[in-house]
């Protein structure tokens, strides 16, 4: 008789969307102390694109490592559907904590850097569109825009924070879906060979 042994999904143990959360938390409380390094020490590059594009590698790699680290709790094997939920829950957890934090930070601990935060932030915006050779007209459009943008995210209602959000959600989903798809890796499935040649 032959013994067929395949992989089953099901058989993937439910805890580990546990270990999905707390790896969100650890990854916001890696965010969040490089940000109160980066506010108190240097605040000045808080305005800066630089510190932007550094901030989002940074995000990233971060992400590659989680995603790796929780793929190990699934013995290095996970399929696309386990890989996307498991996933997406940890960047879900990572921005909702995340933005709740930066929003307390800004409206009740530091409500008054807000105001040098936004200018410096203008000026490097309207240093950046001269150099890209804009209009006045255009500068001023663009940075009338940013600065509503700017005070919503720093002051937000709760209909504006809750919108905030979900536009992330749906972002950070789109990024699960590409994650899922790169670090997926399927169990192979094995089949024994018939009882009588079965080594004893």
């Amino acid at each position: 008789m032959e013994n067929v042994s395949t992989y089953n999904e099901e058989m993937e143990p439910k805890s580990h969307m546990n270990e999905a959360v707390k790896l969100g938390l650890i990854w916001c409380a890696i965010t969040t102390i490089v940000f109160l390094i980066t506010f108190y020490a240097i605040p000045n590059s808080l305005a800066s694109p630089t510190f932007g594009i550094i901030s989002m590698v940074i995000s990233i790699g971060l992400a590659v490592y989680f995603t790796l680290e929780l793929r190990k709790k699934f013995d290095g094997y996970w399929s696309f559907s386990v890989a996307l939920r498991h996933i997406f829950v940890m960047f879900l957890v990572q921005i909702v904590a995340s933005t709740v934090i930066s929003t307390a930070f800004f409206k009740f601990v530091e409500p008054s850097s807000v105001a040098s935060i936004t200018e410096a932030s203008m000026n490097s915006l309207i240093e950046m569109y001269e150099n890209m050779g804009m209009t006045q007209e255009q500068i001023d459009q663009f940075v009338d825009e940013m600065e509503v943008q700017m005070k919503k995210s720093f002051n937000p209602s709760i209909g504006e924070f809750l919108q905030g959000l979900a536009i992330q959600a749906i972002m950070y989903f789109v990024g699960a879906l590409i994650f899922a798809a790169i670090f997926k890796r399927n169990r192979p499935v094995f089949q024994t060979v018939h009882d009588d040649e079965e080594v004893e």
